[in-house]
């Protein structure tokens, strides 16, 4: 059974010098004495392919502060900790009276009790300082990187598969948007909200409700478990999903200040990692799998109820700036929009289960979009087009007539231990090496991102007569009608 297990304080062996009473970084910001548990004997001893994956990945961190940080964060702690040391044992002598008040040991003792005594506060605020600075150090290092993934941009992402028959057209192709236009299926909402949100019309809203549907049946039938999240999170929660909300050019949208610090959820993944906690985190607009993560947050699990499989329905807000491309317009990068996404927790007591349960959330979008009568590609993302916390990412393009070309409807990514170090979601190993406390391998993807899934239906099912003919998967949610005319 899921058991949620409240904790003061929790690190690492490695970094037990550093101390119990936690003041670090952004987690006293929200009241709250709760930390990342990063691995700082893995940073020291990997420090150079650390350095050579944060070049790979053009990551904005630097691992020799941290490590420097670290250093100089021991040995501060290490000078309290003697001090302390030290007084305790004059108190000791005092109290045993092994020197007598009034003689002149005495007097140096309570001299050196006092000087000790005036030294420790400017001792305790320069660890609290160096503390702050590591841990922010820290919490900018990426993931580590699958040694199969490419290295480089966009550009060199690798297409391992296709899957699909490609359509071939003896008609007048359309878009998307001249579709719509013709068939009254959405209208731009610029005058009530922005460019970038719309009305879905008639049967284009039952096309989104008919693929939740779909999708949902095809998931619960292979045991997921569905979850409907918040679309409002805490700032924290972003932070844990490897992610920075607080910086200058986060795309999300905050609340008015009155209602709190509250964020638009960019993404079912991060609420539900925080189901089992009653901790403050956050959100931000990239990570699709917020809403899991925050339910999760802090929980201990036990091996033998793992792999977790969720589903959920969540609307998705991103304050993406507007590009402006013809690519773009449309449907296809909106603020506001409706996704299906799978997220699921697994051990890593054989060092390969997270890759398992990985293989298998490609294996099911493939299933999705195949019965959809789609034509699609899969490719292995390069390292600068991975999140911080992504391991190993594949993104899935689906054909678009409209656009002539391939354009992304789903990604999935294995996050390995980097977001539940973050969120502190731990379980008890069931092997006999494994008996300890470890933490979870975290994956999620893309069951279906609905606007785009839209655009590849109307443009590749398009009729000679303008109508757009229904796939047959989706027309039992759809009153079983077969065109959208």
């Amino acid at each position: 059974m899921m058991k949620a297990v409240r904790r003061r304080w929790i690190t690492p062996s490695s970094c037990r010098i550093h101390c119990k009473a936690l003041s670090s970084y952004l987690f006293r910001k929200d009241g709250i004495g709760y930390r990342p548990i990063f691995d700082f004997d893995y940073y020291r001893k990997k420090t150079d392919i650390i350095r050579e994956n944060i070049k790979n990945r053009c990551c904005d961190a630097d691992i020799d502060e941290v490590v420097k940080l670290h250093n100089k964060f021991g040995k501060i702690c290490t000078e309290i900790s003697a001090l302390r040391h030290e007084r305790n044992e004059i108190s000791k002598k005092i109290k045993l009276q092994e020197v007598k008040k009034g003689e002149d040991d005495y007097v140096k003792l309570v001299d050196l009790g006092k000087k000790i005594k005036e030294k420790m506060p400017q001792l305790e605020d320069t660890k609290l300082h160096y503390e702050n600075q590591l841990f922010e150090a820290a919490s900018k290092i990426p993931n580590d990187t699958h040694p199969d993934t490419p290295i480089g941009d966009e550009e060199n992402a690798t297409i391992l598969s296709t899957f699909g028959d490609k359509p071939v057209f003896d008609l007048d192709l359309k878009n998307h948007i001249q579709i719509g236009e013709k068939l009254n299926l959405f209208r731009s909402a610029a005058l009530q909200s922005d460019p970038k949100f719309c009305y879905l019309l008639g049967d284009a809203a039952l096309l989104e409700l008919a693929i939740i549907q779909y999708a949902i049946q095809k998931l619960t039938q292979k045991g997921f478990t569905t979850i409907l999240p918040p679309d409002i999170v805490k700032p924290r929660l972003i932070e844990g999903c490897g992610y920075h909300p607080r910086t200058e050019h986060a795309q999300i949208y905050s609340l008015d200040p009155s209602h709190g610090e509250l964020r638009l959820a960019g993404t079912s993944e991060i609420p539900l990692c925080g189901k089992y906690k009653n901790i403050h985190w956050n959100i931000d607009f990239i990570s699709k799998h917020f809403a899991f993560l925050g339910m999760f947050m802090d929980s201990m699990l036990d091996a033998k109820d793992l792999p977790l499989r969720y589903v959920a329905v969540s609307h998705c807000f991103r304050a993406e700036a507007a590009r402006h491309t013809s690519e773009e317009r449309g449907l296809y990068r909106l603020h506001q929009f409706t996704k299906v996404e799978m997220f699921g927790i697994t051990t890593n007591e054989g060092h390969n289960e997270s890759d398992a349960l990985f293989n298998e959330f490609v294996e099911i979008q493939k299933d999705l979009y195949s019965n959809l009568g789609l034509h699609a590609r899969i490719l292995d993302m390069p390292t600068a087009e991975l999140s911080s916390s992504a391991y190993r990412k594949f993104d899935i393009e689906a054909w678009m007539p409209g656009r002539n070309n391939y354009g992304e409807i789903s990604s999935a990514s294995n996050c390995t231990d980097y977001q539940s170090r973050r969120l502190n979601i731990q379980y008890k190993g069931s092997k006999a090496k494994h008996r300890g406390r470890q933490f979870v391998h975290t994956v999620n993807a893309t069951a279906c991102a609905i606007p785009r899934l839209i655009i590849s239906i109307l443009e590749n099912f398009q009729q000679q007569d303008g109508s757009i003919k229904i796939p047959e998967v989706l027309r039992p949610f759809m009153n079983n009608k077969s065109t959208i005319s």
